[in-house]
């Protein structure tokens, strides 16, 4: 009997994600929060001859019992190629998105069941191939399609819809990022004392905001204020200097309030603003522009 290789997730969208509170702090085990974003997805499609051949034989050695590659190479055959818009080199997950439509369609399931963490651990494993090192942090909010709060040791889905997003935008910087390269020299940056105590700082801000911010508790706000200033000043080296002129505007006329989504360097900034900024253009959060 000829074993039935056809993809059965065609319609499954894998929405990008947006980091709102944990960016390098998460490295010194803060509290993260992250939604899906689904102005930017991928999905499964035929029509195109894509490389995986690197891709292909990573997953190979790497998950030989959970891979299903003969279905994979069935479908790669036919022309399978991952259909997204997500841009690459914006911190929005462009890899995590396909990294979860890998695991949701070619691999067995082994991690299901709600551990949350023990699924983020083999997307941290898959993702490696592209990043050298990954967190499993963006192929699990792709895949859950679900808000994710981070804590120590523990891990729970939330609904994004009940975010106060309202004030909250992204900024396109226009500009690519290469995140492991910022993190390496994030880590390098770590070896100072100075750096390191500011960096913990920061951590205890955002492990601070997370909280307020789920309970749309208003001086979250305030937080977020502060953690802008305090990235504009001790992240400086993270900033594009166009968007840092933009940042400090924004700081001294307190009308907007800039803040790194994910690792900076370009990509999508956050900013919070409660007016109308005419000559800054913005894309909301709370109702995204389709």
């Amino acid at each position: 009997m000829t074993p039935n290789f056809e993809a059965t997730h065609l319609n499954r969208i894998y929405s990008s994600k947006i980091l709102l509170f944990g960016e390098y702090t998460v490295l010194l085990d803060s509290e993260a929060l992250a939604m899906p974003y689904e102005k930017y997805s991928g999905k499964w499609d035929f029509g195109k001859t894509e490389d995986f051949n690197g891709l292909t034989q990573f997953l190979s050695e790497n998950f030989k019992e959970e891979f299903n590659i003969d279905k994979w190479n069935y479908n790669l055959g036919n022309h399978l190629y991952f259909n997204s818009n997500i841009p690459i080199g914006y911190g929005l997950g462009s890899s995590g998105s396909l990294v979860a439509a890998i695991y949701q369609d070619y691999f067995l399931k082994k991690n299901e069941g709600g551990d949350l963490e023990r699924l983020k651990s083999t997307f941290a494993k898959m993702e490696s191939f592209f990043h050298g090192k990954s967190s499993g942090f963006d192929p699990l909010v792709s895949y859950t399609n679900k808000g994710l709060w981070s804590k120590i040791k523990t891990m729970s889905s939330i609904d994004s819809k009940n975010l106060p997003l309202e004030n909250l935008y992204l900024f396109d910087s226009k500009s690519e990022r290469n995140t492991s390269k910022l993190v390496s020299q994030f880590n390098l940056r770590m070896r100072d004392y100075d750096f390191k105590r500011h960096m913990n700082q920061l951590k205890r801000m955002v492990d601070k905001i997370i909280p307020l911010f789920m309970e749309r508790n208003e001086t979250w706000k305030d937080s977020y204020k502060e953690i802008s200033q305090f990235q504009l000043q001790h992240l400086y080296a993270f900033i594009p200097s166009k968007v840092a002129k933009l940042w400090s505007k924004g700081i001294e006329n307190k009308s907007y309030y800039f803040k790194l989504c994910g690792s900076g360097g370009g990509g999508f900034f956050l900013v919070y603003s409660e007016q109308y900024i005419s000559d800054l253009p913005l894309i909301s959060l709370n109702k995204p522009k389709f």
